[in-house]
């Protein structure tokens, strides 16, 4: 992993770098090595769970610059939601994709979404669940209903992959979900839950329900 952290910081364009090298308080000076050079000597102190958090990163730059508007000081900020804790650090990373111009078959986000499932099942085997269907009775369940009917939330685009049992890379859940913004074009999103998560929001959920 530290290997693939290395090429992929090697390989960053001139424009992604300072973006990167900001999240992670790296900050070249007059005269000293560049910050693509002292984020790759910073990361060999990294573990596996900071190193997939920047992996993931690095993966989300293209979109981050696509989604970002002008005002934003931090433009990952805008493709992904990140959940932390206090005492346990990163426990959820929710990832958003391009936007994805289609047809009303959906026929180019039906396809990443595909794509996106094949890659994960590649590393983390075959999804514990997967719904790609129209809800029973919906009205919108031709193939050119495609689009409305995840438009109208009653169509169904999602894998998820449970590994609560047997934790990879501290990664206890993932969840790839199709969505749209119109009929017009769409998205894909990636959510990885990491070890703790679930006690986090249980515990967040009590702390809400005390107060009532």
């Amino acid at each position: 992993m530290l290997a693939v952290a290395h090429y992929l910081i090697g390989h960053l364009s001139y424009s992604q770098i300072p973006a990167l090298a900001k999240r992670h308080k790296v900050e070249a000076k007059k005269d000293s090595a560049t910050a693509q050079e002292l984020l790759a000597k910073q990361v060999n102190g990294y573990d596996e769970a900071e190193l997939c958090k920047l992996l993931l990163e690095i993966s989300l730059l293209d979109s981050a610059y696509q989604r970002s508007t002008t005002s934003r000081d931090d433009v990952l900020a805008d493709a992904a939601k990140l959940t932390f804790s206090a005492d346990k650090g990163l426990l959820a990373v929710s990832a958003l994709g391009k936007d994805v111009p289609t047809n009303v078959f959906g026929e180019e986000v039906h396809s990443q979404f595909l794509e996106l499932r094949a890659a994960l099942s590649k590393i983390y085997g075959d999804p514990s669940l997967t719904a790609d269907e129209v809800q029973a009775g919906s009205i919108w369940n031709d193939p050119q209903d495609w689009m409305m009917g995840l438009l109208k939330k009653e169509r169904s685009v999602v894998s998820i992959w449970n590994l609560k049992s047997a934790p990879v890379n501290h990664i206890a859940m993932i969840i790839v979900r199709g969505a749209v913004l119109s009929q017009e074009k769409g998205y894909n999103s990636v959510k990885y839950e990491f070890e703790g998560f679930e006690a986090f929001t249980d515990a967040q959920k009590d702390k809400v329900d005390s107060n009532f």
